[in-house]
């Protein structure tokens, strides 16, 4: 049983030594891709849809994700009631592409579910259920740094349901924003994105404002969050709130990571 134990020893000895020597070979010979993890969380009075014209009309949640590295992301949104009623669920997908001159290019496609609350008599009793309209959608950015601060970006949306009982036509918004300096307060940062948005859904069209805004303090995760927007003009047709305003608080966290992708040697 002694000398059993010594060999299974020097055996697993070896194995180490061999393995962690493999381990430094294989640092030797690897590229490393990084890519970006991040998460925002927003609780909120009032749940204001991707089209800021369009609310949820009381409190909610939105997780937004993104995941990827400089060129490719793929970002999730989920938003529900406060009470964790569903309400969308969005996965984008994203490629952008950085030129010289300084303008960044963006353009990405999405798939949606979009819910709503289905309320029946079931033997006596209210059963709620939910059912979801399903939508495609693509979006193009193009934006630029005009240095000190300011930035200018020009975005355009169209989206359309898709399956049964989904509207033909297309849900358009095309917008110009402007980032403008953060005010800095002491520690307390203030930026204000001010926003002129085109909107035609399913025919009716109008024209809007919208203001975004964010107060942070430097270093910390957390920041209050929020916008308002109305329509300078809209046909009689476009059913909307004449205004539409919400204040929220967001935790943001990023982390960086690495993928280790192994090369191949040549030689072999």
């Amino acid at each position: 049983m002694k000398y059993s134990t010594l060999l299974l020893l020097l055996a697993g000895l070896s194995f180490n030594g061999l393995q962690a020597q493999d381990t430094l070979q294989i640092s030797q010979d690897t590229l490393r891709k990084p890519w970006v993890s991040a998460h925002q969380f927003t609780a909120t009075n009032n749940g204001v849809s991707i089209v800021p014209a369009f609310s949820l009309g009381r409190p909610a949640y939105v997780w937004v994700g993104k995941m990827g590295n400089e060129k490719w992301t793929l970002e999730p949104e989920i938003r529900t009631s406060y009470d964790l009623e569903p309400w969308s669920a969005v996965v984008w997908a994203r490629y952008a592409h950085q030129t010289a001159s300084g303008w960044r290019y963006q353009g990405g496609m999405h798939y949606a579910l979009i819910f709503r609350a289905v309320e029946e008599e079931v033997d006596g009793s209210t059963l709620r259920t939910y059912s979801a309209t399903r939508n495609v959608g693509a979006q193009f950015t193009a934006s630029k740094s005009l240095g000190s601060g300011y930035s200018v970006s020009a975005f355009a949306l169209a989206a359309k349901g898709v399956y049964k009982g989904a509207p033909e036509s297309f849900v358009q918004l095309h917008s110009v924003m402007l980032a403008t300096p953060k005010m800095n307060l002491g520690k307390v940062e203030i930026g204000l994105t001010p926003q002129m948005y085109y909107l035609n859904v399913f025919g009716p069209q109008g024209v809007f404002y919208a203001g975004y805004y964010n107060i942070s303090k430097q270093g910390s995760p957390w920041a209050i969050t929020g916008l308002f927007t109305q329509p300078f003009w809209k046909e009689e047709s476009l059913v909307v709130a004449p205004v539409v305003w919400n204040i929220g608080l967001t935790y943001s966290m990023k982390n960086t990571h690495e993928k280790i992708v192994p090369l191949l040697n040549s030689s072999l």
